[in-house]
């Protein structure tokens, strides 16, 4: 099917030369005398390119280039005008004119002008489609990572979720019961995206074959170290590994270059950050060595698990940071669920957003 070329101007003459050329160039054409005769058709054909006279009765192609570009944002409009008037050609390249053609043309300018036109409409229609199918494969790939890799959370004792930048991100947790014992791993796979997000879908997979031979935090992190190195060998992660033991009321944890964990005490005046004196990166060299360390817990307490999105900025002190963090359990100590908290975490995640909204936030809330 032949593309077809609009061209509005009021010279029959001009009009009639320029159908002629058009076929020529092997392009179908449809010509119009006044705009008000042109735009309705237009607007049902939306017409790649589009040859437009500046100087027209009753609405000249400057007021109408506007319109033609809200209409149809890809349409390459060629300007047309028998005058050299330089305020013209600045007007009508404001106005995203693509190209501008002074009469009398030669069939070699408008042969540039509607093969430039054309050429430049199938990038951007080209671009658009690409854009428009990466869009629903990110969100279809969002979806994934909702449900599979990090999937909310929001019981009466555990609330967790991520918010990713562009859809995906590296952010995962994956946590499971074993013989009476709690462990969670909680990271983020270098970079962002859909490699990263699939890498982290991996890792949950590799967890769970180690889980079954392995349940000490630091054999855990240098065993997911070696598999990460030698399977893929292209992304490190940052990780910490928690088992939580209620009958010795006891976290034993190591940590792979993660952000700190937080333990808040029933005294919402005690903060306390889960240190490691070795916090290797993950995956960067083969037979790297972590560190397990033990804190007792109370009950009542609150873990929070949170990517390095939530450390504090040039807006945000550490002791803001803090006071969040201690007023989540003042809040759970009014209600008992994570609720009202989800209040306050959405309320501290806008703000981070809107200070910086290129960051990807995930989190991960335990009480005991």
């Amino acid at each position: 099917m032949k593309i077809e070329i609009l061209i509005i101007d009021d010279s029959l003459e001009i009009g009639e030369a320029l159908q002629i050329i058009m076929q020529n160039l092997g392009f179908a054409c449809k010509y119009f005398d006044s705009a008000e005769k042109a735009m309705p058709y237009f607007q049902n054909e939306l017409n790649p390119v589009i040859f437009l006279d500046i100087f027209m009765p009753n609405q000249n192609g400057l007021d109408l280039l506007p319109t033609i570009k809200k209409i149809s944002p890809f349409t390459q409009v060629v300007m047309m005008t028998g005058e050299s008037d330089i305020e013209n050609v600045v007007a009508s390249l404001k106005n995203k004119a693509s190209d501008f053609l002074l009469k009398p043309f030669s069939m070699e300018s408008v042969k540039v002008a509607v093969e430039r036109g054309v050429e430049y409409y199938k990038l951007l229609k080209d671009n658009f489609n690409y854009q428009e199918t990466l869009e629903r494969d990110m969100k279809f790939i969002s979806s994934i990572q909702k449900q599979v890799i990090s999937p909310q959370k929001n019981s009466n004792t555990t609330y967790a979720d991520f918010y990713a930048y562009s859809f995906v991100s590296g952010s995962f947790y994956y946590t499971e019961e074993i013989e009476g014992k709690t462990i969670i791993i909680f990271g983020d796979i270098e970079g962002n995206g859909v490699t990263s997000s699939f890498i982290g879908l991996l890792t949950i997979s590799m967890l769970k074959d180690i889980l079954r031979k392995e349940t000490v935090p630091a054999r855990v992190l240098s065993m997911l170290n070696d598999e990460l190195y030698f399977r893929i060998n292209i992304h490190t992660l940052t990780a910490v590994c928690l088992l939580i033991d209620p009958s010795l009321k006891q976290i034993h944890y190591a940590n792979g270059g993660n952000t700190n964990p937080i333990l808040v005490t029933d005294n919402v005046n005690e903060i306390t950050y889960l240190n490691s004196e070795v916090s290797n990166i993950i995956g960067v060299m083969p037979g790297t060595e972590f560190i397990t360390k033990s804190i007792p817990i109370s009950e009542n307490s609150i873990l929070f698990l949170y990517n390095p999105g939530f450390l504090p900025s040039e807006t945000n002190s550490k002791k803001e940071f803090e006071t969040f963090v201690l007023n989540l359990q003042t809040i759970y100590n009014k209600t008992a669920n994570f609720d009202s908290v989800k209040k306050e975490m959405d309320k501290y995640i806008k703000e981070n957003l809107k200070n910086d909204s290129k960051k990807n936030l995930s989190f991960f809330l335990q009480k005991f």
